[in-house]
């Protein structure tokens, strides 16, 4: 599924934050008002604290973070999925904050849980991804985000330095835990993996069909109901003039395929003369979703039903459809089919049906 390639949610958290700090600088007091206090927790605090920060630094570094990691998810699974994340996420950092550290004494503000929270979906989605940190060298985003866990809990742990005691760190790992369990949830590691797949597939494109094939078949394997593999086979079966296997990718991809998504596959086996590799019963049940919304596709599903065997219990069903489609703007060609449907189902149902219509006499 394709999402917007603008982070609308993202930029909407951003303005809104950045709301926030203009009327905290106008009322400073906004921040205790707001914030949440361990010691005296009610919900709309724990919400409302989502959007107030300490300073223009936590501000600064949330908002950084929040463009980051907050449009990577928020492209990659849709605002509705990046929302569940953002908020959940923060909301469990503050729970955590409550029962893990209720002895700090300044209000727990800033969106650091619900960024943590992205950052840990994202790290589960794309955990084998390599961020460059040399020239032709780069280190995974797992491993970063291993590195960023084990100082969260060092921080907790030990409180290291100056005014450290007032930082949350129950909540960072309260809502990267978070990330994590809805990055199972929303299946965000294999689809991360997809994408990945995809960039290899599309980096293949310049090779020979030989070699695309190759490397779909080995992303199928891990991933076998991703029509894009499906897709680039077929496309590269044809290029090799290879019509068993290209027959064999199309069928696959019909298979899996949403209705409004099986045109080009089913063009291209009706091209090849391949159609009644489906079912009749199938292809009468799309020509039939179709009749509305793709006429054309109907009627070519029926017509490969008709030019089938005389004894299949489907085609004089198909030969009264496609009569009935073509009869408004080709009465002529629907009189040929109805004649034929007479000739060779004289007793058949249908017929009757189309006597009373006025098409048969």
């Amino acid at each position: 599924m394709k999402h917007s390639r603008t982070p609308y949610l993202t930029l909407v958290l951003i303005a809104a934050n950045l709301a926030v700090a203009a009327a905290v600088v106008v009322s400073p007091e906004i921040v205790d008002t707001f914030g949440f206090h361990a010691a005296q927790p009610t919900i709309l605090s724990a919400f409302s604290s989502l959007f107030v920060h300490q300073n223009i630094i936590h501000l600064l570094g949330n908002l950084v973070f929040l463009a980051a990691a907050g449009a990577s998810v928020e492209m990659a699974t849709g605002w509705v999925r990046f929302a569940i994340v953002y908020f959940l996420s923060g909301l469990a950092g503050v729970l955590a904050h409550r029962y893990l550290a209720p002895g700090l004494n300044t209000p727990l503000v800033g969106a650091s849980g619900c960024i943590a929270g992205c950052i840990g979906y994202y790290s589960a989605r794309y955990f084998g991804m390599k961020v460059p940190i040399l020239p032709g060298k780069g280190v995974s985003v797992a491993a970063i985000a291993f590195v960023w866990v084990v100082l969260q809990v060092l921080g907790a742990a030990i409180r290291l330095g100056g005014d450290s005691q007032d930082v949350g760190y129950w909540a960072h790992l309260g809502g990267f835990a978070c990330g994590l369990v809805l990055s199972v949830v929303f299946r965000a590691p294999d689809l991360g993996q997809r994408e990945l797949g995809h960039q290899v597939l599309d980096a293949m494109n310049g090779r020979g069909p030989a070699a695309q094939i190759y490397v779909a078949e080995a992303h199928l394997k891990r991933h076998p109901d991703d029509p894009k593999a499906l897709q680039e086979i077929a496309r590269a079966a044809n290029l090799m003039e290879d019509p068993q296997k290209e027959t064999k990718a199309l069928l696959e991809l019909i298979k899996i395929s949403k209705l409004e998504d099986r045109r080009e596959p089913l063009i291209r086996l009706a091209e090849m003369h391949e159609l009644k590799l489906i079912s009749t019963l199938e292809r009468t049940r799309m020509a039939e979703a179709y009749k509305e919304s793709q006429p054309d596709l109907c009627e070519m599903l029926l017509a490969s039903i008709i030019e089938g065997p005389k004894d299949d219990a489907e085609r004089p069903e198909a030969m009264f459809s496609l009569a009935k489609l073509k009869m408004p703007n080709d009465p002529q060609t629907a009189q040929v089919i109805l004649r034929d449907l007479e000739k060779d189902y004289p007793l058949h149902g249908t017929l009757e049906n189309a006597r009373i219509r006025g098409w048969l006499k």
